[in-house]
C-alpha cells in the first residue's frame, strides 16, 4: 500500500533561490536596500570598466605593436608602457593584498565591519589613490606637452602651465589623506556579504574637481589653438589627428571626468577611461608621424623616379658621343 502521506515537494534550486530573496525582501528595511542597491550599483560600474578597458587593450595592441614597440627607447615612451600597463598592476596588487587579508581573516576575530574598513582601506589607497596621483602625474603630463607644443612653446604657457600643474597635482594626495580616516562602512544584510561605504569627508570631491579643470583648461587651449592653426595650414592628415580627433579625447576627458563626480556621490568611481584615451592618443599621434614620413619618402621616390625616366627618353643631343 502507498503512504497516506503525501510525498514532500522538493523545489529545484531556482525557486529556492527565489524564495530565499523573497525572504531576504520581505526581512529588509529601507536601510538594507539602499545599502544593497549602492553595492549593486559600485559592482556594475567597476564590471563595465572592466570589460570596456579590456577591449580597447584589444582593439590597440596591434597598432601598439607595428607603432610604438619597433621605436627607439624615450622618455615618452617609458611613460606611455606604465600607463597602459599600470591598471593590470593595480588590479594584481589588490587581488594579492585581498588574498593575504582573507587568509588572515580565516584566523582572527575581528569584527566583520573592523574587516570591512580594513580591506576597503586597501582598495582605496590601492585603486582610488594609485589612480588619482596617476591621472595628474602621467596623464597630465602627456596631455600639457602635447598642448604646449601645439601652442609652440609659448614663453607664458612655459612658465604658467608648470604652476597650475602643481597646483592641480598637490592637493589630490593630501585630501585622499585627509579622506581614508573618515570613512565608515556598514555591512550588507544576511545571506548577503560584503560592505557599503556609507560615509566619508566629502572633500574628496575636490580632487575630481581639480581634475575637471585641468581638462577643461587643455581642453580650452587645443581650441584656440585648432582655430588658429585650421586658418592658416588648412585641414591636413595631421591636422586632423593632432587637433580633431585630438579635442575630441580631450572633451571625452572633460565629459568623463564630470561623470566621475556624479558617480563619486553614487558610491562607484571609474578611472579607466584616462588610460584608454591617453594611450589612443599617443598610439594615433605615433601613427600620424610615421605615415607622414612615409607619404614624403614615398613622393620623394617617385619624384626622382619620374626625373631618371625622363632623362632616358630624351633624345640625345646632335654631336653627343655615349
Amino acid at each position: 500500500m502507498g503512504s497516506p502521506f503525501p510525498a514532500p515537494v522538493v523545489p529545484s534550486a531556482s525557486l529556492s533561490f527565489w524564495l530565499r530573496l523573497r525572504t531576504v525582501r520581505a526581512t529588509m528595511d529601507s536601510v538594507d536596500v539602499a545599502l544593497m542597491q549602492i553595492s549593486i550599483r559600485a559592482k556594475m560600474v567597476d564590471l563595465a570598466s572592466a570589460v570596456v578597458f579590456l577591449w580597447d587593450y584589444l582593439l590597440t595592441i596591434g597598432m601598439e605593436v607595428i607603432y610604438v614597440w619597433p621605436s627607439p627607447w624615450t622618455g615618452m615612451k617609458v611613460i606611455y608602457f606604465i600607463q597602459q600597463y599600470l591598471p593590470f598592476i593595480d588590479t594584481l596588487w589588490i587581488a594579492v593584498q585581498g588574498n593575504q587579508l582573507r587568509a588572515k581573516y580565516k584566523r582572527s576575530y575581528l569584527p566583520r565591519i573592523e574587516r570591512c574598513w580594513e580591506v576597503s582601506h586597501v582598495f582605496w589607497i590601492g585603486f582610488i589613490g594609485a589612480t588619482l596621483i596617476e591621472s595628474f602625474s602621467l596623464f597630465s603630463v602627456i596631455l600639457t606637452f602635447r598642448a604646449w607644443a601645439v601652442w609652440d612653446r609659448h614663453r607664458v604657457l612655459t612658465i604658467l602651465l608648470p604652476i597650475l600643474f602643481l597646483g592641480c597635482c598637490i592637493p589630490p594626495p593630501i585630501i585622499l589623506g585627509l579622506f581614508i580616516p573618515t570613512t565608515e562602512f556598514q555591512q550588507l544584510p544576511p545571506p548577503l556579504s560584503g560592505c557599503v561605504l556609507v560615509r566619508g569627508y566629502p572633500i574628496v570631491a575636490v580632487a575630481w574637481i581639480l581634475l575637471l579643470v585641468w581638462d577643461a583648461l587643455i581642453l580650452t587651449l587645443m581650441v584656440i589653438s585648432a582655430i588658429k592653426a585650421y586658418r592658416y595650414r588648412g585641414n591636413s592628415a595631421l591636422y586632423r589627428v593632432v587637433y580633431g580627433e585630438g579635442i575630441i579625447y580631450y572633451f571625452y576627458l572633460f565629459g568623463f571626468s564630470a561623470v566621475n563626480i556624479v558617480l563619486l556621490h553614487l558610491g562607484a568611481v571609474d578611472t579607466s577611461y584616462r588610460f584608454m584615451l591617453t594611450s589612443r592618443v599617443l598610439l594615433h599621434i605615433r601613427k600620424a608621424g610615421l605615415d607622414r614620413d612615409a607619404d614624403e619618402v614615398e613622393h620623394i621616390t617617385l619624384s626622382i623616379a619620374r626625373r631618371l625616366k625622363s632623362l632616358l627618353q630624351q633624345p640625345p643631343r646632335a654631336g653627343s658621343t655615349l
